[in-house]
């Protein structure tokens, strides 16, 4: 439920609250609730600080969840508050591995127009990094059935082509365990490994602990988005492959539709312009999620790996446009093809380690005989 304002006894009821709760947290710091009234406290406290500055960018929304009705406070554009921050300050240095595409992150983070962009090229070899896009296999809610089984086909046939270690991420839980089911049932014989719903930290470190024996054929499952696609840093022959699947859009729900028609209907000529609300609500945010995921793969000089884009989107311009320009996608028509253009990737790979090797021991002759 949207709310149009907060009501004046609502506000004055949580300010009283605060000024009771500083009162009983001085006078029971050794109690054994002190911590979680203290955490109680902060939070409301956050609401408040952040209400009073509330502006045409914000939205209150009275929302059911499974402990009961709550009060969010939803922030649909943080540039103008950035904005205000950097007038501030004399210089601001913002970096990231994924700010693209630029006016996207220039209007959320209040960046003037003015501002100096640089790119730097990646310090990883393109060559290390094979891309392919199925354009065959549609992952959109209302088609995903049918091309279940084309899609765990080709999972099973990006394992075979090199053994080692992969990761494919879904959207969602629901959308994994359908695949993983499928995948069993096709392929008994191969190693898989599930993120569950609900992992606790032991449960994740045995998981990711998993991909520390390199001699093995292991395709894991896990979430888009999840603790596994941001964060995880798997060197080496840890992880070889992270297949994706899906253009990562976040679900419809009434935050992301309030963001996507806030963008639609603000112009602002002397800065930004019009902007595009679906693109600013679901596209952009959730090809930032999918470039995060496909980051998991390449994580040192030497590294060495594949990242396959399991949805027919990814070969649309507005996709294909998002990519970083140090990538070499490939388009796949059918699992064949894909088959074989794997294969083929890692029969490159080899052979350039070969030649390297060769070259290594030639040097290392000439020295032998200009010492002798």
């Amino acid at each position: 439920m949207l709310l149009e304002d907060l009501a004046d006894t609502f506000t004055r009821a949580l300010r009283g609250f605060c000024d009771a709760a500083e009162t009983w947290l001085q006078a029971n710091q050794s109690g054994a609730t002190h911590a979680q009234f203290l955490n109680l406290y902060f939070d409301v406290l956050r609401f408040l600080r952040t209400a009073e500055d509330a502006g045409e960018s914000h939205r209150y929304l009275l929302l059911r969840g499974a402990k009961g009705v709550y009060l969010k406070l939803l922030c649909l554009n943080p540039g103008p508050g950035l904005q205000d921050g950097f007038s501030r300050v004399h210089s601001s240095v913002c970096f990231s591995a994924t700010l693209s595409p630029q006016p996207y992150f220039e209007t959320l983070m209040g960046i003037h127009l003015d501002a100096d962009w640089y790119e730097i090229p990646t310090p990883f070899p393109a060559q290390n990094l094979g891309v392919f896009v199925t354009s065959y296999i549609p992952t959109t809610y209302r088609r995903r059935e049918d091309s279940i089984y084309d899609l765990v086909d080709s999972l099973a046939e990006i394992v075979r082509a090199k053994k080692g270690n992969y990761i494919a991420f879904f959207p969602s839980h629901a959308y994994l365990r359908t695949a993983l089911e499928k995948f069993t049932e096709r392929y008994p014989g191969m190693n898989t490994l599930q993120q569950s719903s609900i992992m606790n930290d032991e449960e994740r470190l045995d998981f990711l602990n998993q991909f520390d024996d390199v001699d093995t054929e292991k395709l894991g499952f896990a979430v888009m988005g999840g603790v596994f696609g941001e964060g995880v840093d798997l060197k080496g022959s840890k992880l070889i492959g992270a297949i994706i699947v899906g253009v990562g859009l976040p679900q419809l729900s009434l935050e992301r539709d309030l963001i996507r028609d806030y963008f639609d209907e603000r112009v602002d000529s002397s800065e930004y312009g019009r902007t595009d609300g679906f693109d600013y609500a679901y596209q952009y945010p959730g090809m930032n999620r999918v470039l995060q995921t496909a980051g998991r793969v390449i994580r040192s000089e030497t590294d060495l790996g594949i990242v396959c884009l399991i949805d027919h989107r990814f070969n649309e311009s507005r996709y294909r446009q998002l990519f970083p320009v140090s990538w070499q996608p490939q388009v796949m028509r059918n699992k064949n093809e894909l088959a074989q253009s794997v294969k083929q990737f890692w029969s490159n790979i080899d052979a350039d380690v070969s030649i390297k090797n060769d070259s290594n021991i030639h040097s290392s002759s000439e020295r032998d005989s200009e010492l002798n």
